[in-house]
Formats: C-alpha cells, sequence, structure tokens
C-alpha cells in the first residue's frame, strides 16, 4: 500500500472521528449491538430452562432438540426447532408441543433481537451512512479540487477513503463484538466449545465482508453524484432495497418455484392416506392375505414428498442467495449458528425416521424420547458459509471497480 494511500485514509479517519455523526452513529450502534447480545443470552438461557423442563416428561415420545449457544448472535429458526415433536405411538401422528414465543403476539410477528439481524440491518446503514459523502462532500466544500491539484492519483485518493471508511467500521465492529462474546462467556455463563469459537470466528468475519461491502456501496454512489444531500436519498433508497425488498422477492421467488401445499392440504393427504391404508387392510384381511411385517406409516409418503420439497425449496433460495448480499448473509450466519433452515430440514428428517421406530417397537420395549445434538459438523455449515463469503466478497469487489471508473471521470468542480 503506498504512503499517498495512508495519508488519504489518516485524513479521512481523522475527519470522520471528529463528526458528531460518527459519534452519534458510533452510540447506537453500541447500544443495539449491547442490547442484542445481552437479550440474546437471556433468551438461550430461558430456552435451556425449557428443553431441561421438556425433558421431565419421559411418559411419552418425542423428539426435542437442544438450544445451540450460538443461537446467541443468530437467532434463527432456533426457537421453532427447540419445541417438542409428539409422535402418537397407535396412529403415527406427529404433534408439535411447546409454548409460544416469550413476550406475547407482538414477538411472534416481529423476531427478537439479534447480533446477525443488528449486523445485517443497523450496521449495514451505518456503514454506508459513515461515507456517503466521501466524495459528493468533498466536491461541495471544494477540497476535492484542492486534493487533485496535489500529485495523488484519483485511484490513491479513492483506495485511502476505501480504506479508512473500513478502519472506522472495523474500530466499531471488533470491540463491540468481543466486549458481547466476553458477557456471554463471563457474564452470562455459557460456555462455548473450541468447535463454537471457530464458528464464532467464522460469523465475525463474514459481518466484516457483508459490512466492507455497504462501505464501498456507500463510496461508489458518492462517486455517482454531485451532491451529498443527494447522495444520502440514493443510500436509503439502495440500502432499503438491498436489505429487505432483494431477500423478500428471492424468497417469493424460490415459493412460486417449488409449490409447497398448506396445513390444510397437508392434513387431508394425511387423512385420504390413512383412509387408504385401512380400507386396503381391511380388503387383505378379508381375503386372508397376511399382513405385512412391520408398522407402515400410512402417511409417511405425504410427508416425505412435503419434505422433500421443502429440502429443494431450502436448496433453490440458498442457491439464488448470492444475488443479494443480505440474503446472503442470513444464510450463512444461520449456518454457521447451526439455526437455519438447512436445520431444519434435518431436525424433521430425524423426527420421521423416530416416528418410524416408534410405530416399529414392540409394545413391551417403547422407544424413550430422543434429544437431537446441537453440534453440527465442519461439513454443514462450510460450503453455504463460504458461497455467502464469496458472494458478499464479489458484490464487494464489483462495487469498487465501478468506483474507480466512476471517480476516474469524476468533476471535482
Amino acid at each position: 500500500m503506498s504512503f499517498a494511500i495512508l495519508i488519504v485514509a489518516e485524513k479521512e479517519l481523522l475527519e470522520r472521528i471528529r463528526s458528531p455523526r460518527t459519534v452519534i452513529l458510533f452510540a447506537i450502534t453500541a447500544i443495539t449491538l449491547g442490547l442484542a447480545f445481552v437479550g440474546g443470552a437471556a433468551d438461550f438461557v430461558r430456552r435451556v430452562s425449557d428443553h431441561r423442563d421438556a425433558l421431565r416428561t419421559t411418559d411419552a415420545s418425542f423428539v426435542v432438540r437442544e438450544p445451540g449457544a450460538l443461537s446467541v448472535i443468530c437467532t434463527g429458526l432456533d426457537e421453532a426447532m427447540g419445541r417438542r415433536f409428539v409422535v402418537d405411538s397407535v396412529l403415527g401422528t406427529v404433534e408439535v408441543d411447546g409454548r409460544p414465543l416469550a413476550g406475547g403476539r407482538l414477538f411472534e410477528v416481529m423476531p427478537p433481537l439479534d447480533v446477525e439481524i443488528a449486523t445485517r440491518i443497523l450496521l449495514s446503514l451505518v456503514a454506508g451512512l459513515l461515507v456517503f459523502d466521501a466524495i459528493s462532500g468533498e466536491r461541495e466544500s471544494g477540497r476535492l479540487a484542492l486534493l487533485l491539484t496535489n500529485r495523488v492519483s484519483r485511484a490513491q485518493i479513492l483506495l485511502g477513503k476505501w480504506v479508512g471508511g473500513h478502519v472506522l467500521i472495523l474500530a466499531l465492529l471488533i470491540p463491540t463484538l468481543l466486549a458481547g462474546m466476553l458477557w456471554i462467556s463471563l457474564g452470562a455463563g455459557i460456555r462455548l466449545s473450541g468447535a463454537e469459537w471457530q464458528r464464532v470466528g467464522a460469523f465475525f468475519l463474514l459481518a466484516v465482508v457483508y459490512l466492507s461491502f455497504f462501505v464501498t456501496l456507500g463510496l461508489m454512489i458518492s462517486t455517482l453524484t454531485r451532491r451529498p444531500a443527494t447522495t444520502s436519498i440514493i443510500v436509503l433508497f439502495v440500502w432499503a432495497f438491498l436489505v429487505f425488498l432483494a431477500p423478500s422477492l428471492l424468497s417469493q421467488a424460490a415459493r412460486a418455484q417449488v409449490d409447497l401445499p398448506e396445513a390444510q392440504r397437508l392434513d387431508a393427504a394425511r387423512t385420504q392416506a390413512w383412509i387408504e391404508a385401512v380400507f386396503t387392510r381391511i380388503e387383505r384381511q378379508r381375503q386372508g392375505e397376511p399382513a405385512p411385517d412391520g408398522h407402515v406409516v400410512p402417511s409417511g409418503s405425504v410427508d416425505h414428498d412435503y419434505f422433500a420439497r421443502a429440502a429443494q425449496r431450502v436448496n433453490l433460495a440458498r442457491s439464488w442467495s448470492v444475488l443479494s448480499p443480505a440474503a446472503a448473509m442470513s444464510f450463512g450466519a444461520s449456518a454457521v449458528a447451526g439455526t437455519g433452515p438447512d436445520d431444519e430440514v434435518q431436525l424433521k428428517r430425524e423426527v420421521l425416521e423416530y416416528r418410524t421406530a416408534v410405530l416399529d417397537a414392540p409394545d413391551e420395549d417403547p422407544v424413550g424420547p430422543r434429544v437431537v445434538s446441537a453440534r453440527i459438523p465442519v461439513s454443514s455449515w462450510w460450503s453455504a458459509w463460504l458461497r455467502a463469503l464469496l458472494a458478499i466478497a464479489g458484490a464487494n469487489l464489483a462495487c469498487l471497480a465501478v468506483a474507480v471508473i466512476a471517480f476516474d471521470r469524476y468533476d471535482p468542480r
């Protein structure tokens, strides 16, 4: 890195640090992340208590998944997966048992705040707002023209501001995240294994690359506009589109591509399969044919088809998430934490296997409750995390390339 780039980066840092806007953004971010860590730890402790209460009931056949420690930073679907899946040993039906989310109806609609949500929504906006006037603001004040009269190339100026913006966002992110993890380990008493600390590191790296994209995006938009007021409006609109609208559009496209039956249709299909199985058994008994070996679940084919389609939809949505940094961040972080849709599909497959084992077990030797571990091997999250990381890094490089080309043609007057 050339000396000129470092000089520009230092100038950028000193100007930003003195700005009241930076102080306010830093304070809001620190408070929000602090609340996310404290609230996530408290929610995890509550779910651990609920999990222990569920295990005290041993007079039923059920599957329950232990809460994942990394749900503290990315709750995802951990709450839904932590409920008991009770299997009827006669009919083979599966009922979901468990209390609703704590906090009443409001929090059933609004997801609880966690570190991943705070990073994906709030910190991404902060990253863009920190640098949105890096070029257009300098042009309006007249300092850009003065800077270009020195023996500094446009590429060095742009890269210096890019480096300065990254140092600023890292100075905000790293101490807050380290303090939060220290609170989780010491204050909340949540012990993480070595493998879980590796996944925490993977999450932090993904968060840094994700925020780097919005720093570059803000800088790129600043090179395409001439007034900081215009830049700020465009940054807000682009941020809203990328964080909220684009992931929603991709999700809707995946839903349209892979159809899943609604609960009523699924229940009707199960009932129809059960009635057909009963009449088939009666007919075979009437004709004197022997009963089949083992206990066949009449609605098993219906459930297996449903979960195959669900897995197909998840795979499609994850593949399309590379088109949206926010969607890629969500998929990658939940895969690292073990709280994503892949984990939910895998859990429900284990429920189906457990149901078969319960129905095939002899009456004198029933199958006891099964506890599914939240610990996941590296192979379960590595590919999803790497795909998300590369997708966001690719979008980051594309924005940087556009910024370099646009700034090379930028009129500083």
